[in-house]
C-alpha cells in the first residue's frame, strides 16, 4: 500500500508540474503572391462571415466606446468560439481592423476558412483604443468592459486559453502591454509594427518572462523590413530578449514591406493560422500531420514495439528515423514494419525485460501518412512494458464527484 500512495503522489506531481506548449506545425511567411498581387485578402471567394459596426457603454471611458465585431460564417450560439482582441493605429478608428487598405480582418479569416487552413472557431473585435486620446486606459477598458460585454453578447469561451490581443503601429504597442502584461487574460498575443507607447521588455517580460514560458500558447512579433527605424529598433530587442530568456516566440520581418497594411494584413494572416492550431478555436488544428499516439510492449512479442499512428501511413519497403532506448542504452533496430494502416512495428534485436524502461524517439526520417505529411518529430516518448510481472502503470487519475477519493486505474 505504501507503495502504491508513493506512485500516486509522484504522479499527482507530474499532473501538476507538467505544462507543454502547444505545437506549431506553420512557420510565419508571406502569403503567395505577396501583400498587392495575393487572393489571401480578396473577397468574394468563399462564405462571409457578418462584420457588425455597434458600440458598448464603458465604465473606464465613462461613454459609449466604438466596436467592430466579426463573427465567422456559420456562426452559432450552440458552440463556443475564442476572441482576440485588435487596436488600432493612431488617428484611425477601430473600423481599420477590417478596412481592405489596412487589415481586412474579416476576409483574410473568410478565406483561410474557406481555404480549411483554420476553423471557423473565431471572433475578431476591435475596440476603440484612443477613445480618450492617444495614451487611453486601454489596459482597463478592455479588461473591465470589453471582455465582459463580449462574453455576454457572443458564444467565446470566456479564459485565457481562447482570447488574443492583435494590434498594428500604436495598437501594436497595446497589443503587448494590454496582452502581455495581463496572461491571467490572454495567451494569444500579436502586435505588429508596435509604436513606442510599448512598455520595455523587462515590464512586458518580468522575471526574464517566467510567467509568459508556462502560459502564453503563441507570441508573434512582426514587422516590416523598411518601417521606421525606431520600431524596427524596439521590435529587435525584444526578439532578442525573448531568446535570451527562452520565451517561445515567432518573429517575421515582411520583406520590402514599411509601416502599411502591407505588414500588417499577413501579419494577421500568420495570427490567425498560428493561434487557431495552437487551440485558441477550442480544438488543435488538424492538418493531416501523423503523430504517435501510443506505444507498448506485449507478451505475443516481447522484442516488438508497437506503435499507434494518429493518421493512417504510407507503405514503403523500409522505415527510417525511429531510435529506442531501453534503461537509457540506445538498442538496435531489426526492422520497422506497417502492420496495418495506423500501426508501425519496430522489431528490436535486444531482448525485452519486464523490467526494462523503455523510451523510443523519431527524428529525420521517411514516415509519412496518407495525406503525404511527415510524421511530427518526438523524443524519449515513453513505451508501456505490459510485459508478464512488469510494474503496474496508472492509466488513469481522477478524483469523484465530491473530490473527496482518488481514483487510479492501472494498465
Amino acid at each position: 500500500m505504501k507503495k502504491i500512495t508513493q506512485i500516486l503522489f509522484s504522479v499527482l506531481s507530474v499532473f501538476l508540474l507538467a505544462h507543454p506548449m502547444a505545437a506549431q506545425t506553420i512557420l510565419p511567411a508571406m502569403p503567395l503572391g505577396g501583400p498587392d498581387n495575393s487572393t489571401f485578402d480578396k473577397s468574394g471567394r468563399y462564405p462571409a462571415g457578418t462584420t457588425n459596426h455597434t458600440s458598448f457603454y464603458s465604465t473606464v471611458a465613462g461613454k459609449n466606446v466604438d466596436m467592430w465585431v466579426y463573427t465567422p460564417p456559420g456562426y452559432s450560439t450552440s458552440q463556443r468560439y475564442g476572441v482576440i482582441f485588435c487596436y488600432q493605429g493612431i488617428g484611425t478608428d477601430a473600423g481599420t481592423i477590417f478596412y481592405d487598405w489596412c487589415v481586412n480582418a474579416a476576409i483574410v479569416c473568410d478565406n483561410l476558412i474557406g481555404e480549411k487552413k483554420i476553423s471557423k472557431g473565431v471572433i475578431i473585435v476591435a475596440v476603440d483604443d484612443q477613445f480618450a486620446g492617444d495614451y487611453s486606459n486601454v489596459r482597463d477598458m478592455t479588461i473591465t468592459d470589453a471582455i465582459p460585454y463580449i462574453d455576454s453578447h457572443y458564444a467565446t469561451y470566456a479564459d485565457a486559453d481562447h482570447r488574443g490581443a492583435y494590434g498594428y503601429s500604436w495598437g501594436g504597442g497595446y497589443a503587448f502591454n494590454v496582452g502581455c502584461e495581463n496572461l491571467d487574460y490572454f495567451h494569444f498575443i500579436s502586435p505588429s509594427s508596435a509604436a513606442p507607447n510599448k512598455e520595455g521588455d523587462v515590464t512586458l517580460f518580468p522575471n526574464g518572462g517566467t510567467k509568459a514560458k508556462q502560459v502564453i500558447k503563441c507570441l508573434f512579433l512582426s514587422w516590416g523590413e523598411v518601417d521606421y527605424q525606431s520600431i524596427i529598433d524596439a521590435n529587435v530587442a525584444c526578439d532578442s530578449y525573448c531568446n535570451t530568456n527562452g520565451i517561445p516566440h515567432y518573429k517575421w520581418v515582411a520583406a520590402g514591406q514599411g509601416h502599411s497594411g502591407g505588414t500588417w494584413r499577413p501579419a494577421m494572416w500568420n495570427f490567425l493560422q498560428l493561434a487557431d492550431r495552437a487551440g485558441i478555436s477550442g480544438s488543435v488544428y488538424d492538418d493531416g500531420t501523423p503523430k504517435a499516439k501510443y506505444a507498448s510492449v506485449t507478451n505475443d512479442n516481447p522484442n516488438q514495439i508497437k506503435v499507434t499512428m494518429s493518421k493512417a501511413i504510407q507503405s514503403t519497403s523500409r522505415f527510417t528515423g525511429f531510435k529506442v532506448k531501453l534503461d537509457n542504452v540506445v538498442a538496435t533496430i531489426d526492422s520497422v514494419v506497417l502492420r496495418d494502416t495506423n500501426q508501425l512495428v519496430i522489431n528490436l534485436n535486444a531482448n525485452i525485460l519486464n523490467t526494462n524502461n523503455i523510451l523510443l524517439s523519431y527524428s529525420t526520417g521517411n514516415v509519412v501518412s496518407i495525406y503525404k505529411k511527415n510524421l511530427a518529430i518526438f523524443n524519449d516518448m515513453p513505451v508501456e512494458n505490459l510485459l508478464k510481472g512488469a510494474s503496474p502503470i496508472i492509466a488513469e487519475l481522477k478524483t469523484n464527484k465530491d473530490g473527496d477519493t482518488l481514483i487510479a486505474k492501472f494498465n
